[in-house]
């Protein structure tokens, strides 16, 4: 076990931020990873589990919910589809369905397509209230 965590550091350490395709994520304070990684998504050949994570993250913290996180993946017709848990005690929301080929996305009435979700800025995501 010590030299598993010791191994981890060691890969950790080999991994930087400078190695990325994309270079290293801007200042925190702007911006979030999902929103970083969802400017950086090509959908061109559609979208992967991964690629519909990041999106439906983003879609979460613009304005389903400030405490909580969509969870894991299934494809359902023309859809990746999420279920989404809400607070501490992880209550069960309303699912999160992003579109195979467009990246659109949409819960609960609420939709946006995939060049709005990368146009989100962290400084534009609503104060939610994770009590409400």
């Amino acid at each position: 076990m010590k030299y598993s965590i010791i191994f981890l550091c060691l890969i950790a350490g080999l991994c930087r931020a400078n190695d990325l395709t994309h270079g290293p994520m801007p200042n925190p304070s702007q911006y979030n990873y999902s929103i970083w990684l969802a400017k950086h998504l090509d959908i061109s050949n559609g979208i992967q589990s991964y690629e519909a994570s990041v999106i439906a993250n983003v879609f979460f913290i613009s304005g389903v919910s400030g405490c909580g996180t969509p969870g894991e993946p299934s494809k359902n017709g023309d859809y990746w589809v999420f279920p989404s848990y809400f607070g501490f005690a992880a209550d069960i929301g309303p699912e999160i369905r992003v579109h195979l080929t467009t990246g659109a996305v949409e819960s609960n009435g609420k939709k946006m397509s995939f060049q709005q979700i990368q146009n989100i800025e962290l400084l534009d995501l609503p104060e939610i209230d994770p009590y409400e």
